[in-house]
């Protein structure tokens, strides 16, 4: 999967926790500002990106530091980059 495809998967599970749709989700919006994110949806946010993703576990202070979209899609690219450096993917 190229680096846009699963930036766009990202984009749009962030859409569905949101319920806002995909194509008006973009890497520049703040969570909590321009799209309606309550600090629940952001575990949860982060709990369905584990699971779909196999990233590992975030901490309650690794949720916190990620403010906008482009935050999370590059968390994901780099878990699944440093993933697949150690062999895992």
């Amino acid at each position: 999967m190229s680096e846009a495809e699963l930036r766009g998967r990202v984009r749009a599970k962030i859409g569905e926790i949101c319920s806002v749709p995909a194509a008006q989700v973009d890497s520049a919006m703040s969570l909590t500002g321009e799209l309606p994110f309550d600090s629940l949806q952001l575990f949860e946010l982060a709990a369905a990106l584990e699971d779909e993703f196999g990233l590992p576990e975030l901490d309650e202070a690794a949720v916190a530091a990620i403010e906008t979209v482009g935050d999370v899609e590059r968390h994901v690219v780099e878990g699944l980059a440093a993933d697949s450096l150690a062999g895992g993917g």
